[in-house]
Formats: structure tokens, C-alpha cells, sequence
């Protein structure tokens, strides 16, 4: 049940832990104990910035049998030319749902979910009953198979982060019940990111508040925990991506 997946979804999981337990928890709540191995879950962050905006499937953040599966599809695009001119051209394992270059069901997700934020409009998770009718939809079992797929948005601060996906093997697979308990699951995802990341952030602010009031600290001391705290936060929110952090300081007008 859902009480029972608030139980395992807590602050003291980091966040890739966080999503691997929620793709776990939405293939147990829509499927239950009925035809559990046709149904596949897994979890898209959203990525970039305004209108360079994609969509970004993580190995770690997903069981390894649906990594398997989407990185055969994602062969199927690269062989097919799909990334071609694209940044990802030469590592077609990146982006399995690059925006702009290849659409899926989980990019269109992300797109609607980006344009009800922006208009203050209710979320909603995006149902696929048929894909003969859906052109955006990729099967995870060969380009001859059909089937049907329900994704929800994950907000986490007001901000879209990712997408929750669940698929089945069968057309019309997904009801209205099914679509209520993934949203559920997404909404409780985002609140818990967003209550861990907040955590990270008063701890943060404690450790430079302790530097900072320690007399034997010199300038330079202090200026590094602050670039050490907010290197946790970023990684803390978004593992998988790579950055870096500095501080320029002002001296006679020169940076």
C-alpha cells in the first residue's frame, strides 16, 4: 500500500537510494501479485536548463533488467542514426531519451509536466493505453511489440526532476486506479526529496556557521568549507552529474 511505501522512503536514504526504491515501489503498487513480470518501472531525471531541457536515464538510479532493456533500445536509435549530429552522438548511452533528437513517451511526459509548472497548472500522469496510436512510444522488447505505459512527474521544490514510468507488456493495461497510485507515489517521492535536501542544507549552513565563528579559522579556511558544503548539496541532488564550484573574491575592484 502506499502507508506502507512512506515507510521506506525516508530522509535517512541518499537520493539514488531515494529512486531505486521508488522504482521498486511502483512496480509492486500497480502490478501487486498479478502478472508481476509484465509489468517494467523506472525513473528519468530532467534535465538542463530552459528550453534545452532532456530527459536522462541513470543505470544506478534503476533495476538492472529495465537498464538492459533500454540500453537495447537505445542501441536500436543509435544504429538507426537517431543521435546523429548531436552531442551524444559518439556516447549513445547518455541520454537514452535525448529531447530534441529522439522522442518517447517519457520526453513528452517531461514536457507537459515543464508546461503545467510554468502555468500553475494541476500535474497529471500521461497514459499511453495503445502504442500503435502513439508514435512517441519506444517498446522495451523489440521494435514488434506493443504495449502501454502511464508516467508521472516528479516535483521536488517547484521544480520538474524527473519522471516516474511504469509499462506492461499488453495494450489497456493502466486504469484510472493505476494512474491515481503512480501520481501518489511521485507526490511522496518529491516531498521526500525535497525534506532530505533541506536537511542538507541546514547541515550546511551549520558547518560554515561553525567555521566562520571559529576565531582560529584564517580566510582561506573558511572559503574552502563553504565550497566543500556546497559541493555536497549539488551532488546530494543530482549524483550522477559532474560540477564544480569556486569562489572569487573582490580586491580593489578585481574579481
Amino acid at each position: 500500500t502506499l502507508r506502507d511505501a512512506a515507510q521506506h522512503l525516508t530522509i535517512h536514504l541518499d537520493t539514488r537510494e531515494i529512486l531505486l526504491e521508488t522504482v521498486g515501489l511502483a512496480r509492486r503498487l500497480v502490478a501487486g501479485t498479478e502478472n508481476f513480470a509484465q509489468y517494467f518501472s523506472h525513473i528519468a531525471l530532467v534535465e538542463g536548463y530552459d528550453d534545452d531541457r532532456f530527459v536522462h536515464f541513470y543505470r544506478d538510479q534503476n533495476d538492472e533488467q529495465t537498464f538492459r532493456y533500454l540500453q537495447e533500445s537505445a542501441q536500436l536509435r543509435a544504429d538507426n542514426r537517431f543521435f546523429e549530429g548531436s552531442r551524444y552522438q559518439d556516447d549513445p548511452w547518455a541520454p537514452l531519451y535525448a529531447r530534441d533528437r529522439f522522442r518517447t513517451v517519457v520526453s513528452r511526459a517531461a514536457e507537459m509536466a515543464i508546461a503545467n509548472q510554468k502555468s500553475g497548472n494541476t500535474h497529471e500522469a500521461l497514459l499511453v493505453q495503445d502504442s500503435r496510436d502513439d508514435t512517441d512510444y519506444v517498446p522495451l522488447w523489440g521494435e514488434e511489440d506493443f504495449g502501454s505505459q502511464l508516467s508521472a512527474p516528479i516535483i521536488v521544490d517547484n521544480e520538474v526532476y524527473g519522471i516516474l514510468s511504469i509499462e506492461h507488456r499488453d495494450r489497456f493495461a493502466f486504469d484510472d486506479d493505476d494512474r491515481f497510485t503512480l501520481m501518489a507515489l511521485a507526490n511522496m517521492v518529491g516531498k521526500t526529496l525535497s525534506y532530505k535536501w533541506r536537511d542538507m542544507y541546514l547541515d550546511a549552513l551549520r558547518e560554515v556557521s561553525k567555521h566562520i565563528h571559529d576565531v582560529g579559522q584564517d580566510r582561506q579556511q573558511v572559503m574552502q568549507t563553504i565550497v566543500d558544503e556546497a559541493m555536497k548539496i549539488i551532488r546530494g541532488k543530482r549524483p550522477n552529474d559532474d560540477f564544480f564550484c569556486y569562489i572569487g573574491l573582490v580586491e580593489d575592484e578585481k574579481l
